[in-house]
């Protein structure tokens, strides 16, 4: 843990110069085998040199906490506080459940156009003239799942979490 303190201060000063350009993506899961929660939150900025850098800022375990809105605002803000950021003056892209909403009532929250279009064609089958939108926005969320299993690896191994 103590060779990730640099990392972590140098991301910390990197996200502190992004000049408001900061936003982060968040998503509350349970893992299928061990039926364990974990927050996952990721955040995206624009540099100076306007180069766009992602990472993931923290895989919180979540235990046995309830997942309300409050829990999981708490959570958010403790995660992002570690690196200078407010939960109610940072973006975030998440799904559309209640209590992700309810966790985030008083800051920015987008909804994940992927997660409705998915939704979308749940509730209405398939149209033919869509097929091409429906084949972009499966390629796009998959390739967001694989990133943040990726990143879910790479945080168990170094231990960045909370």
């Amino acid at each position: 843990m103590e060779q990730l303190r640099p990392f972590k201060r140098e991301l910390r000063s990197d996200l502190r110069i992004s000049d408001g350009t900061v936003s982060i993506c968040l998503d509350l899961y349970t893992d299928d085998y061990r039926k364990q929660a974990y927050l996952d939150v990721h955040c995206n900025w624009i540099d100076r040199d306007f180069s766009s850098n992602h990472t993931a800022l923290a895989v919180k375990h979540f235990g046995t906490n309830a997942h309300t809105g409050q829990n999981i605002q708490q959570a958010v803000s403790d995660i992002l506080a570690a690196y200078g950021l407010s939960v109610n003056e940072t973006p975030a892209t998440t799904d559309h459940a209640s209590n992700i909403v309810a966790a985030l009532k008083n800051g920015v929250r987008l909804d994940c156009v992927c997660h409705h279009l998915q939704l979308f064609w749940k509730m209405h089958g398939e149209i033919p003239s869509l097929r091409f939108l429906r084949q972009q926005s499966t390629r796009l969320q998959s390739v967001t799942c694989a990133d943040l299993q990726n990143s879910l690896q790479a945080f168990r191994s170094n231990c960045l979490c909370h």
